[in-house]
């Protein structure tokens, strides 16, 4: 048996009956005409109106007001729940750059409406973004690549014991001239660009992880960067250099291939603007330089000295077979030919490599 429950919908009424349905009709004209009327008005009188978000506009029955107002320019649209790797369902909050104010939770009505209303969004904040970025590079005249936000993924401690998931953090990410820059908000919010984190761009390394296995956590478009910092001295004995290491997210897949485009070029640009770069190594016992030689494509090395001197040995790029080090100090290329490989100390072993992997990525690039 199946019961049937009846119940009176005083809303639906309106629009069932035929008398109502006129009233209805009529009704609704009137608010047209009223629309009609008061946006003519307000044609005349736009100056001053645009600028009033407090004061309500009232239209026939309806008062709408602002709530609140979120300056876009380098905002923050996320739709993950704060600090985690969960999505919200059909939902999305805006912060502004300072990160003081936010749009509160937006939920929309489906997934349709949500990507329409994301796309809006973030296309006005790119085309403000973008306007910004050219004043900074006619201002300066240093080359901007990208200035953006990413999401920092750490391990939070309870004591001792790291928990097993990911707490997540906005940062800003830049590339600029030769450096790349590491900021808590964008050039101009509280801080100029020297208010971060600066390092040689041609000392990082950007890997984007395109397996699922290579993700900690439920977030996609993730990537890893490591940067190489300057050693004051040889490593103590079972000492491991580490580069400074950081996971990073970003919101869609769109933005993380500007970030490698972009990250690419800063170091291309570089290279192209250093040409050559030494590094001091230990080689058969013995102090000597190790040269990267860009418009020659050829690693070179030579004894320390004060003197100029012919190299001691001169190896193309493209004969570089591979590579292998300890993890502290010692680095060995490997090339093709008669000379198999070239072992040898490094006091920066990170900067080393990864200044080669730059040069060799410029290489291919041009």
């Amino acid at each position: 048996m199946v019961t049937l429950k009846l119940k009176y919908f005083p809303t639906a009424k309106p629009f069932l009956s035929p008398t109502q349905q006129q009233n209805l009709i009529e009704s609704n004209l009137s608010n047209w005409d009223a629309v009609e009327e008061a946006a003519g008005h307000n044609n005349a009188t736009t100056g001053s109106a645009a600028n009033n978000t407090t004061n309500p506009t009232t239209v026939g029955n309806e008062c709408w007001e602002t709530e609140k107002s979120i300056p876009l320019l380098f905002a923050l649209l996320t739709r993950y729940l704060g600090g985690t790797d969960r999505l919200r369902c059909n939902a999305f909050e805006v912060r502004d750059a300072t990160g003081n104010s936010s749009s509160g939770v937006i939920h929309c009505a489906d997934a349709y409406s949500l990507t329409s209303w994301v796309k809006c969004i973030t296309d006005v904040i790119l085309g403000l973004n973008n306007v910004q970025i050219k004043l900074w590079m006619q201002e300066t005249g240093h080359e901007i690549y990208y200035v953006g936000w990413v999401w920092e993924g750490n391990s939070e401690k309870s004591g001792d014991i790291a928990q097993p998931w990911l707490t997540w953090r906005p940062k800003v990410l830049a590339f600029r001239g030769s450096n790349l820059y590491y900021m808590e908000y964008p050039p101009g919010v509280g801080s100029d660009w020297e208010g971060g984190e600066i390092f040689p761009v041609i000392t990082t390394l950007l890997r984007v992880l395109n397996s699922a296995s290579e993700h900690l956590d439920e977030r996609q478009h993730c990537f890893t960067l490591q940067i190489a910092t300057e050693q004051s001295g040889f490593p103590p004995n079972g000492a491991r250099q580490q580069p400074i290491s950081f996971y990073l997210n970003t919101e869609t897949r769109q933005e993380l291939i500007k970030v490698e485009t972009a990250w690419t070029k800063a170091v291309t640009a570089a290279v192209k603007a250093i040409k050559k770069c030494s590094y001091s190594v230990w080689w058969g016992g013995k102090p000597c330089q190790l040269e990267l030689d860009f418009p020659g494509a050829a690693f070179n090395l030579y004894r320390s000295s004060s003197k100029p001197s012919s190299p001691l040995w001169t190896r193309q790029f493209s004969s570089l077979k591979g590579s292998s080090d300890d993890a502290r100090t010692r680095l060995t290329l490997k090339f093709h030919g008669n000379v198999a490989q070239e072992t040898m100390e490094c006091r920066d072993l990170h900067r080393v490599l990864f200044t080669i992997h730059s040069f060799l990525l410029a290489k291919v690039v041009q």
